[in-house]
């Protein structure tokens, strides 16, 4: 027996089946297991220390590459594949998709890694061939397409990668009369805000997909909120049908893969019925959810090397350049950008409109705007080495961090994901740099967090690890609360303890949403409590550097009316008094003076 990729499970048909494989080691199968090392080595690690102790052969993969197979062989005959991971939710309670398929020859091509060794009607793919035989079985589908998809990672402006190839011939099979019907998982959690009330929050991973395509007359559609669709599953022409480990992302090129392309009108009519059993929200991407579009990856070296060279000498011209060019990069090999450089000094001086320069009549570009804009891209050719600028072709080469000699490449790992959102709403005009620049490393901090998705670390690390001031980390982060861009939650010192003896402060980075719905949510609070009341509230907020938290104003409002301005305000002075560090400066503490706690 030879198994990949095992994850522990609490209980129920995990622990089944682990004690079903040590019956087999026991009465004289040879049993081999194979464990991810990298990504859920902690998992693992109990279910591999159980094997060692019963003697079964078990190892982890080597660390320099994901695991992300789901492959059972048995007895050389016999092979399950699928989506399934060995583990509680994925055995009970997700949608999943496996197959069981009995050949001896399919089983030793997977056992000895033969792949091109296949049936005629099942080919196995692994992360070198699955992408383009995908794309082979949607050019060539004549009637039907049907999806089942975890985790379709789309930019549509990067037009190169393999994803926006798939997403290309499903349009152009969509024009050509194909029916196509996708199902995307949108995996909601549940999270608290500071007044004990829960609200569903989405992954964005499958976003900018589902607006891709609906926008393209395809029909794809949300799951619900209760249930992980886990499945990477297609059905073509209800004849043909693709299932296995891999997810539509660039990621997975880079990972140990493995699927099966089948060829059976019985079974794929079977999993058909599967993908049309999967209950979907037709209309809504949920609550609390808005589109923000679209990420620009930026390595995590560019914030603790040489971005944080060009904080220090106050290049901010430079860093918001940087920004901009690797947002209008289309992702093609050479790293090209073509320049717009009124587009360009539109976005980097926050005007719409560029008005003439006095005394140039008839002349139709502000060319000292240009001027600036040119400079700044010589600064970052000639001083810190990020792009090639060609003034002649009016291009610049986006160049690798690590190796000026290479077009810069988008980062599969260690990269932070900065949102398009960011400067479709505005905030890169309305932020101070220390600011913008807090909020990036607060999203380099959140992925590496192991309490996703707060972060916590102390000032001084930031400081040392970022090579920025103490101060400027502090202005910054009090300057991103203020406009409710980051929760802070500051603990408390034990009882006896001094106050420097605590624990480092949470923080949680709030969702990105439009200035049109920022604007509802207030004229909602208007609506419901009056307008002079809400003023009154925002004036209260403000003494606590959160006015523009609409949670806490209409707390605020609320507690108003039960106690009364005049208290309220007494109430609120006493805490505003407090240092800002202090973990009593919030709301809760003013509510428990007015208490009387």
């Amino acid at each position: 027996m030879y198994l990949v990729k095992l994850e522990e499970g609490a209980d129920g048909y995990v622990s089944k089946l682990a004690e079903e494989l040590i019956k087999a080691q026991r009465r004289g199968v040879e049993v081999r297991v194979v464990l991810e090392d990298a990504a859920w080595h902690d998992m693992n690690k109990g279910i591999y220390d159980l094997f060692v102790e019963e003697g079964i052969d078990v190892s982890f993969d080597a660390p320099d590459k994901v695991l992300h197979s789901k492959v059972l062989v048995i007895d050389g005959k016999k092979t399950v594949i699928g989506s399934h991971n060995w583990s509680h939710y994925a055995l009970s309670l997700n949608h999943e998709t496996g197959v069981l398929i009995e050949s001896k020859e399919i089983a030793q091509a997977i056992l000895n890694g033969t792949y091109k060794e296949n049936e005629p009607d099942v080919a196995i793919l692994d992360e070198n061939n699955y992408f383009s035989e995908l794309i082979n079985a949607i050019k060539g589908a004549d009637n039907s397409i049907y999806i089942a998809m975890y985790d379709y990672q789309l930019n549509p402006a990067r037009k190169y990668e393999v994803v926006s190839h798939i997403a290309q011939e499903l349009v152009v099979a969509k024009r050509r009369g194909v029916d196509i019907h996708i199902v995307l998982d949108q995996n909601f959690s549940r999270q608290e805000n500071r007044f004990g009330q829960m609200r569903s929050v989405i992954e964005k991973k499958n976003l900018e997909a589902l607006r891709f395509l609906k926008n393209e007359g395809i029909d794809v559609r949300f799951d619900t909120a209760n249930k992980v669709t886990h499945s990477k599953l297609v059905v073509i022409d209800r004849k043909l049908f693709i299932v296995g480990s891999e997810n539509w992302t660039e990621r997975s090129q880079k990972n140990d893969e493995l699927s099966v392309l089948v060829k059976s009108k019985a079974a794929a009519g079977r999993l058909l019925e599967v993908i049309k059993g999967i209950e979907t929200e037709p209309s809504k991407l949920g609550p609390e959810v808005y589109d923000d579009g679209y990420v620009i990856g930026v390595p995590w070296t560019f914030f603790t090397g040489i971005g944080s060279k060009m904080y220090t000498n106050q290049a901010f011209k430079a860093i918001n350049l940087y920004f901009l060019l690797l947002r209008e990069w289309d992702g093609n090999p050479e790293a090209n950008v073509e320049l717009d450089y009124e587009r360009l000094t539109r976005l980097l001086s926050g005007k719409e409109r560029l008005a003439k320069p006095e005394g140039k009549k008839g002349r139709r570009y502000p060319f000292a705007y240009f001027r600036m804009v040119k400079r700044v891209l010589r600064d970052l050719d000639n001083k810190y080495a990020l792009i090639r600028y060609d003034k002649n072709k009016s291009c610049a080469y986006l160049l690798d961090l690590d190796d000026r000699n290479k077009p810069f490449a988008e980062p599969k790992t260690e990269c932070v994901q900065l949102p398009i959102a960011f400067w479709e709403y505005g905030w890169n005009r309305r932020l101070s740099m220390k600011a913008k620049y807090l909020y990036f490393i607060g999203l380099i901090e959140r992925q590496r967090s192991t309490i996703k998705p707060w972060w916590f670390d102390s000032q001084e690390r930031l400081s040392e690890r970022y090579s920025i001031s103490v101060k400027s980390i502090v202005g910054g982060l009090l300057e991103l609360q203020r406009h409710n861009l980051i929760e802070i939650y500051r603990f408390s010192p034990e009882p006896g303890q001094p106050y420097w003896h605590r624990w480092s402060n949470q923080y949680y980075i709030n969702e990105l949403i439009p200035l049109s719905v920022s604007q509802q949510l207030w004229m909602q609070l208007e609506k419901r409590y009056g307008k002079r009341n809400v003023k009154r509230a925002i004036g209260l907020a403000r003494q606590l550097n959160e006015p523009e938290d609409p949670e806490i104003v209409e707390r605020f409002v609320q507690l108003v009316e039960e106690y009364g301005y005049k208290a309220v305000r007494c109430a609120n002075n006493i805490t505003a008094k407090l240092r800002v560090e202090n973990p009593k400066r919030h709301i809760g503490y003013t509510i428990s003076i007015l208490k009387g706690d």
